[in-house]
């Protein structure tokens, strides 16, 4: 409950996630960035991992190389700045998440599956 009340209270989700090869970490799905677009909240999600998976790049979100301090910079403001591209991402993001990843559709591919 807590946790939708900070996704209601933004106007962007931003999570730059990037690779570090040398430690072996990188992302995995990234379920965070479903939850904020269940929240209707388009995404700043840096190009690593799982993100490009969860964030359809200018279709539910921006996704940008996270060591280029220009285009996050350049797509954090396209945003802030322009309310129809948010809520058009916004609400492909919601929609996304709504037929592709709901709990009757999830069970249905699991049955699909299984039987």
């Amino acid at each position: 409950e807590e946790l939708l009340l900070y996704y209601a209270s933004c106007d962007v989700f931003i999570l730059l996630t990037k690779e570090v090869p040398s430690k072996g970490f990188v992302e995995g799905f990234g379920i965070v960035f479903l939850e904020a677009s269940a929240c209707g909240k388009p995404i700043v999600a840096g190009k690593a991992g799982g993100s490009e998976e969860a964030v359809k790049d200018k279709i539910t979100g921006l996704v940008v190389d996270p060591l280029n301090d220009k285009e996050i910079l350049s797509s954090i403001e396209k945003l802030l700045e322009n309310r129809n591209v948010r809520k058009k991402l916004g609400s492909s993001g919601r929609r996304r998440v709504e037929n592709e990843f709901s709990w009757d559709i999830k069970r249905k591919q699991f049955m699909d599956i299984i039987s």
